[in-house]
């Protein structure tokens, strides 16, 4: 939606051919190279020519624009002439050009390793020295700018196959100039026309109207021209400055190529409208088996939320007189001994009768968590699902009898139309103590017993393990166990069945490396505690956002070259000066 905001009327832009020249000053890349130079008098400038096929724009989030680039190396005829009486050909290999892409794209480089070349020179006619296939993508693009790609240094080898310098000259190029710019084009901001190419004398002062004679106003989707504002027009890069509404830069050094970038814009449009957000509702799940509740059934649950959990405990179960409601501390993870608040309690917890929470007492549990907050949530009760009611959704499954109510949180109040954390669930408060289900699951996660993996469970030194009844597996056993304590239990016998439940924690550590794998210990002991309360998103929240607006900004490229300094030339056995001029270059012999 944002690329149909910002973007032209228009499709993007086809493909269009643009040449740029540029000089490179090149030097020897290594001692032998730099010594050979030295001795002809130092470096040497190439005139080096970049084709690019690629748009002549581009639209905000784009990605795979395709772009193809041919750098070209001249030999003009009176060089030909030269360098044709010392050899007849010469070989140009290892061309490197690493392209850098700058600017609002995630692509950052392109390949350019060029394949050899070897030039047959013809006295009187010049010679270009081509190199193609050079190829690459624009990804990513971003919502306005100028895209930029550029090589800071040129390598390559030049060998003449015969004559005195036999040696091949391996020389790096310095290059100093934006090879490609590419715009991001969005729909009402100024059109710049490119490439804008200046020949200047080394330190020249170069005053161009760029407002007058490049710019002109850009079309808004809807066919609205936008008046380009002069006082906008800056420069972002190189050695430059506005004076009186022109752009003024200075020549670089002679045989040099430097780029200046300046940017104009046209106001700003809106490109979206405000969005209030959208309110996050989750569902929490409680779940209870009603074949094993004497036993396997939830008390209660403490929830957290953003890093909080919650001050009240949401039951249940109902305490009425002469029973009080417990309030388990926060930092209890464990119950142990008989002053945890689970003993102090346990009489609460074997006679009253599971019971599913209301809807106001989840709602007023969540807003007992500090972060939430009273109104800002609000909570609604589903019916119960479960495979015999047939309103089991696509995706869940529910073994055997057990069911769930799901309870529907909507956020509110300050907590409304954002996107938020999913609720965690702080501590399950159940029949059998989840803690001593972690602890076993832990144990199981070994499932090699002691330390001598004998596969016998962790007992206490020098004590019996527990036997097995004849004709009964561990796990038939455990199953046992389980049912024989829901029995005493919902008979009232606290004293049984707290025999019974710590017999069959004591069967299940000792036998873990004697059931089948991990998976079965984990399905049992899934089958003998109470599961965790479960909760999805229904709907993701989103935050806000204000209306957007997009500056109408473009930019462009002012590519300045000076003109190699005149020097004289001779050609070889003429008395004077002994030069010779190779690649375009003058080279001057020292002494």
């Amino acid at each position: 939606m944002l690329a149909g905001l910002l973007a032209v009327g228009a499709q993007p832009s086809a493909a269009a051919t643009t040449t740029k020249k540029i000089n490179a000053t090149c030097s020897g890349a290594d001692a032998a190279t730099s010594n050979t130079l030295s001795a002809l008098g130092g470096s040497l400038s190439t005139p080096i020519t970049v084709t690019a096929d690629a748009p002549a724009f581009v639209e905000p989030e784009q990605t795979g624009v395709p772009i193809s680039m041919s750098i070209n190396i001249s030999l003009d005829a009176g060089t030909v002439n030269t360098v044709a009486a010392i050899s007849p050909s010469m070989k140009v290999s290892n061309v490197r050009a690493p392209l850098a892409v700058s600017g609002p794209t995630s692509t950052t480089s392109i390949d350019a390793t060029l394949p050899d070349q070897t030039i047959k020179l013809t006295a009187g006619q010049p010679f270009n020295a081509n190199f193609s296939g050079i190829k690459g993508e624009l990804n990513d693009i971003g919502t306005g700018g100028l895209i930029k790609v550029s090589t800071s240094q040129l390598t390559f080898t030049i060998q003449l196959t015969s004559g005195p310098l036999t040696d091949p000259l391996n020389l790096k190029c310095s290059t100093g100039a934006t090879v490609l710019s590419i715009p991001v084009k969005v729909a009402g901001s100024p059109d710049i026309v490119q490439p804008i190419e200046v020949a200047t004398q080394p330190g020249e002062q170069v005053s161009l109207d760029v407002l007058s004679e490049y710019v002109t106003n850009g079309m808004t989707k809807d066919g609205v021209e936008q008046q380009v504002d002069p006082s906008t027009l800056k420069v972002l890069e190189g050695d430059a400055q506005i004076v009186d509404g022109q752009l003024v830069a200075t020549g670089p050094a002679a045989g040099e190529t430097t780029d200046v970038t300046f940017e104009v814009c046209a106001g700003t449009i809106k490109i979206a409208d405000a969005d209030p957000g959208t309110t996050e509702v989750q569902e929490i799940r409680l779940f209870l088996d009603p074949n094993a509740q004497a036993l396997k059934r939830e008390m209660g649950s403490r929830f957290a939320f953003a890093g909080e959990s919650a001050d009240k405990v949401v039951w249940s179960m109902d305490f009425p007189f002469p029973f009080t409601e417990p309030n388990p501390p926060k930092d209890e993870e464990v119950p142990e001994g008989k002053d945890s608040w689970w003993q102090k309690n346990v009489n609460n917890f074997i006679l009253n009768p599971h019971t599913w929470p209301t809807a106001a007492e989840m709602e007023a549990g969540l807003e007992s968590i500090p972060t939430i907050g009273a109104g800002n949530v609000e909570v609604t009760r589903g019916d119960i699902v479960s495979n015999a009611n047939g309103n089991v959704p696509e995706g869940v499954t529910l073994k055997g009898g057990m069911q769930y109510r799901p309870y529907v949180v909507t956020f509110a109040g300050e907590l409304a139309n954002k996107a938020h954390d999913q609720i965690t669930v702080a501590q399950l408060y159940s029949f059998l103590p989840t803690e001593i289900k972690a602890q076993l699951l832990s144990l199981a996660d070994s499932l090699g017993g002691d330390d001598e993996g004998d596969g016998e469970g962790d007992g206490e030194p020098g004590e019996e393990p527990t036997p097995i009844p004849d004709g009964l597996t561990a796990k038939q056993y455990v199953d046992q166990l389980s049912a024989e304590a829901g029995r005493l239990g919902a008979a009232g016998d606290i004293a049984g069945w707290l025999e019974t439940i710590q017999l069959m924690f004591k069967v299940i550590g000792e036998n873990v490396g004697d059931l089948i794998d991990i998976s079965e210990v984990t399905a049992l002991l899934n089958d003998v505690f109470q599961p965790n309360p479960e909760i999805v998103t229904l709907t993701q929240g989103e935050d806000p956002t204000p209306e957007q607006f997009q500056d109408l900004c473009s930019q462009g490229i002012v590519t300045l070259t000076s003109a190699e300094v005149a020097s004289a030339t001779a050609t070889p056995g003429t008395e004077g000066t002994g030069g010779a001029t190779v690649a375009g270059a003058t080279l001057q012999p020292a002494g």
